[in-house]
């Protein structure tokens, strides 16, 4: 592992419909390491899901930016959003048990983000890796290549159902990072094992937002 300054670990998602089982931490390697995500495995919630849609009332801390409707999936649910069988076929938690669901790309460009608060505002000038894990929903009917994460000094509300562009963030009153994207190899495809990826951060020093999604 790349030994930096701090790290953001997330355990993901599903695809096209991704799954995002979300472990993310964030760690100081230059003072002690410590989680800067809040529930970053998305274990803690305020209700155990029943209804889809349903994330920003059911997982504590974690809500979307935007008017797209993100799943919550917890093996403590009877219903469709239960863990490891759901409404998008099934998939084990990376971690734990709970992960979140969000479509990437849909047609007529429906797209879903998700954001969380950070712990602490991020160092100005600090070295920060962003790490997740994502799989494939069974039941999507095709993949992407292109998820990002993009940092705020204040939550955002978007009222849009389609991409999150670079003017649309730039047109917003808070503060915003350029989109980073994670690297890849090809289309996120694998539909039975999680997928790892990573990318590098130097913080502006404003970020206490994480939102995570395809901007592209």
């Amino acid at each position: 592992m790349l030994v930096v300054p701090n790290e953001l670990e997330i355990m993901l998602l599903r695809f096209f419909y991704i799954l995002a089982g979300l472990v993310i931490t964030l760690f100081c390697a230059e003072l002690q390491s410590q989680n800067l995500v809040q529930n970053g495995g998305f274990e803690d919630y305020l209700e155990c899901p029943v209804k889809m849609s349903n994330l920003n009332r059911d997982a504590k801390y974690w809500s979307a930016p935007s008017l797209g409707t993100t799943d919550y999936f917890n093996e403590c649910s009877r219903t469709k959003l239960g863990i490891p069988m759901n409404f998008k076929g099934k998939q084990e938690a990376f971690e734990g048990a709970a992960y979140a669901g969000l479509y990437l790309f849909a047609p007529r460009d429906y797209r879903e983000y998700i954001q969380v608060p950070l712990t602490e505002t991020l160092e100005k000038g600090h070295r920060y890796t962003l790490k997740l894990s994502l799989s494939l929903a069974e039941k999507s009917d095709g993949a992407v290549m292109d998820i990002g994460a993009v940092l705020s000094e204040e939550p955002l509300s978007i009222h849009t159902k389609r991409q999150l562009s670079h003017a649309a963030l730039t047109s917003q009153r808070t503060q915003t990072t350029p989109m980073k994207q994670f690297s890849a190899e090809g289309f996120y495809e694998e539909k039975e094992k999680w997928t790892q990826v990573s990318l590098d951060i130097v913080a502006k020093g404003f970020e206490n937002y994480l939102i995570l999604g395809n901007f592209m």
